[in-house]
């Protein structure tokens, strides 16, 4: 059994825990270009924010919504000053996905795709670095969570069980091969929400419940295992 103490991601201050969360994979597009006079010999340059540009928009649909697969891009520099045509310029994201096989996918289909260029003698290179594993369902995991809900219950709570699209590091623990065991629980920490600004809160009510629940799960995992 695997135990992680993330607050939940579930609607912002709903008692809930994790039983499958999206993987993280991290992607970066850079150009290189040549630098010229913008005003003097700009037909000398070639434009590494323009090509860019037109690789981003090749790249939007990348994800596929029905797998669950997202591809966003979140930042972006180019260019040193305004009477430069800019030599470099890149662009990194965010993937996130359920379906293991998505990684091979987006990397086979963006490295095609970045093939065709707007801005001749441009190089194009696309990367895409393995972040957190997806958890994905699995009976182990759901029967554990089903296990939370009625210890919460006992105590008159109703625990949700969730699926988000953030990442987790209790997916490393995860086995394809072997998704029996072990049995993974994410989000086992206080209730709360609007993480990561400044509206972000906890329930102080939820402290002693989720103290509970992680005790009792504890417990009756020892005694599985004495068993």
């Amino acid at each position: 059994m695997v135990l992680s103490f993330e607050p939940s991601f579930a609607e912002a201050g709903v008692d809930a825990v994790t039983v499958s969360t999206k993987g993280i994979n991290y992607v970066s597009l850079t150009v290189k270009g040549r630098a010229s006079h913008a005003g003097g010999a700009p037909e000398a340059g070639r434009n590494a924010v323009v090509e860019l540009a037109h690789q981003i928009l090749q790249l939007q649909d990348l994800g596929d919504p029905s797998k669950g697969t997202s591809l966003h891009w979140t930042m972006i520099q180019g260019g040193t000053k305004p009477n430069i045509i800019p030599e470099t310029a890149k662009a990194e994201g965010d993937m996130r996905y359920f379906v293991p096989s998505e990684y091979d996918r987006i990397l086979t289909d963006a490295r095609r795709i970045v093939g065709v260029h707007r801005v001749p003698d441009t190089q194009v290179t696309f990367d895409l670095a393995k972040g957190r594993p997806p958890l994905p369902r699995n009976p182990a995991t759901t029967s554990l969570g089903d296990r939370a809900k009625a210890i919460y219950a006992e105590i008159g709570g109703d625990l949700a069980l969730a699926e988000i699209g953030g990442g987790t590091d209790a997916g490393y623990a995860f086995q394809p091969d072997s998704p029996a065991k072990p049995a993974i629980l994410e989000s086992l920490g206080i209730v709360g929400g609007h993480y990561h600004s400044t509206d972000e809160f906890a329930v102080l009510a939820s402290i002693t419940p989720r103290l509970y629940l992680a005790t009792r799960l504890v417990m009756e995992a020892a005694q599985d295992t004495g068993r």
